[in-house]
């Protein structure tokens, strides 16, 4: 299929559009110097959705081999059947969704959550529009509602692959839709366009791979669930995770040009200024009524006298300790160690050296790293949880030193953060190692409650914006030989933290916590608990992950089966440095 650009699109007109995006010298870039009235022709269309129109032409060839395999006629695609015929694929889609969800009595909030995420792209003037406007042709939007409706179809004849289906399309529509901010300025900008037909090749890549499990022959797909039961839905989460971090790339591009044009542009320059004289006015005002009260609050207390005077005093004093409480008084009074998990991954991170008697596994070292969903995890702004496998042997190494490489990479960017005055984003980063604190009798920090102590203490350290009134809370619920009353707490401060912040809690060699029965008791509390914190509905954005050089099986019933991630146990080569 030839891309070219739509006449159904919506022309963005700017006119005259202020130079946007300094080099460091302070010179507009040369590539985004503004050249005059340009048009969304001037871009090469077909260089930027080559890759894109490609795979969308071998995704067409495995629908049409789903449709074979049902007896059904081939999906017909033209590129010239405008919003009408895309709408129409969209409403065949949603109403196979209707049938099958309702048959799926077992499957109800699943399908439910799925349904609902699908309802903005069913509707003309949704999501669905206004995601298929970013590409310059129609065709793409028809792709997308052809191809959800033979996966749909095969899903009601078949009845196969139905959770694994379910999670994949629940999640598609909430990527689509926070892409929606940059439909203005695709038409304009290469480099968004680029990071566009990225987004839209890793969809399409996804629904393909769900079409290729239908196409398998039965006996095939049986094999292969016998084989590694959890195959089809590993291979999705993967897709899933290349999307989100396509999205993620299109959200920094597009963030970046809209503030240039924002920062520039001089009717934002007005809109500023403006807000900010309102905000003055508004400030002043307040000043005032402030100083009015503060006046007449203290020549009352001159009039009523010493013995009102002394009465308040005395209240005051009775007060003062809840008032009073600091972070600084609760590390000290709960014996925090600031420098246990630096020295911790001290001692991993030198385990890569070449004297050390176990080395690393460098191979996978790499697979750990390169994985994309544990790059979404680090840098795709949306909660994530996860629990790592290493797919080695207990004793390995591996997977301990790349969570502490990353722990300590995210320290120093937290480091960073809290340099700079004014951040709109606040990150936080806990950790614990359990490998370092392997022996249950001897070693004092190798027990559930002191990992739940630590994290706790940790994220009152790291935040410095918590009110008096959640630390006395804090201080007054903490029982540190009771890992419920730690996690309750814990719970509490993280309902506190603002939109802002977002906290990354790593705990890695969790297996080594699996025995004796007792601390395989405590451990497993404490992770259901932190389980429950991560779902819980809180403003910050909480990235958890849990690791392992082996299999944790003790605690993996705890989590979803898209929330476990396995280590390949022999992972490819990778030639390089870690």
């Amino acid at each position: 299929m030839a891309v070219r650009p739509s006449s159904s699109l919506v022309p963005v007109s700017h006119g005259e559009v202020i130079e946007f995006m300094e080099t460091l010298n302070g010179e507009a870039h040369e590539t985004l110097v503004f050249r005059g009235q340009q048009r969304s022709n001037a871009l090469d269309y077909e260089g930027i959705y080559a890759e894109y129109s490609e795979v969308q032409k071998t995704f067409l060839q495995t629908a049409n081999k789903c449709l074979e395999k049902l007896k059904l006629p081939p999906m017909e695609v033209s590129d010239s059947s405008g919003w009408e015929g895309i709408q129409a694929s969209m409403d065949a889609a949603c109403e196979i969704l209707e049938k099958v969800s309702s048959r799926d009595k077992d499957m109800k909030g699943v399908t439910g959550k799925t349904k609902k995420a699908f309802r903005s792209l069913c509707n003309k003037a949704g999501a669905g529009k206004a995601f298929t406007q970013l590409i310059p042709d129609d065709m793409f939007g028809s792709v997308i509602g052809g191809g959800l409706n033979v996966i749909l179809t095969c899903l009601e004849k078949t009845g196969m692959h139905r959770a694994n289906v379910y999670k994949t399309l629940e999640k598609l529509p909430r990527i689509i839709e926070d892409s929606l901010d940059w439909v203005e300025i695709a038409d304009e900008d290469a480099n968004v366009h680029k990071r566009m037909a990225k987004l839209y090749t890793e969809i399409c890549l996804t629904l393909d791979n769900i079409l290729r499990w239908f196409v398998l022959n039965s006996l095939v797909a049986g094999a292969k669930r016998l084989l590694n039961p959890n195959a089809m839905n590993s291979d999705l989460e993967e897709r899933v995770a290349e999307v989100k971090v396509a999205a993620k790339d299109l959200k920094y591009k597009g963030t970046q040009v809209m503030w240039g044009r924002m920062k520039y542009a001089s009717d934002a320059q007005e809109l500023t200024l403006a807000s900010v004289k309102r905000i003055e006015r508004m400030f002043n005002r307040s000043t005032v009524f402030e100083t009015i009260d503060k006046i007449v609050r203290e020549n009352c207390e001159l009039i009523l006298g010493d013995g009102m005077k002394q009465l308040e005093l005395r209240n005051m004093k009775k007060k003062s300790p809840s008032l009073e409480i600091t972070a600084k008084d609760i590390l000290k009074k709960l014996q925090y160690d600031p420098s246990l998990i630096s020295q911790d991954i001290e001692a991993l991170v030198r385990l890569s050296r070449p004297s050390c008697i176990a080395p690393i596994n460098t191979d996978r070292v790499h697979a750990i790293r390169r994985n994309t969903r544990m790059r979404a995890w680090l840098t795709v702004d949306e909660p994530c949880l996860y629990l790592l496998n290493g797919g080695a042997e207990t004793s390995d190494t591996s997977t301990s030193f790349i969570m502490a490489k990353i722990a300590g990479t995210l320290l120093q960017q937290q480091q960073r953060q809290s340099r700079k005055s004014h951040s709109a984003m606040e990150v936080i980063v806990l950790a614990y190692f359990c490998s370092q604190h392997q022996n249950y009798y001897r070693d004092a920090a190798a027990s559930p409650s002191e990992l739940a102590m630590s994290l706790l203490l940790q994220l009152i350290d790291k935040y410095a914006g918590f009110s008096r009134a959640a630390l006395q809370d804090c201080l007054d619920r903490t029982d540190p030989e009771d890992i419920s009353s730690i996690c309750d707490s814990l719970r509490c401060l993280l309902e506190e933290l603002p939109s802002e912040a977002v906290v990354y809690l790593v705990v890695d060699g969790i297996a080594y916590f699996a025995t004796p029965q007792e601390r395989m008791d405590g451990m497993r509390e404490l992770m259901g608990i932190l389980v429950e914190v991560f779902h819980d509905n809180v403003s910050a954005t909480l990235k958890f992950i849990f690791s392992s050089p082996a299999r944790s099986a003790f605690l993996e019933d705890l989590f979803e089966e898209d929330e476990i991630l396995n280590i390949p146990r022999d992972p490819p080569p990778a030639n390089g440095p870690l």
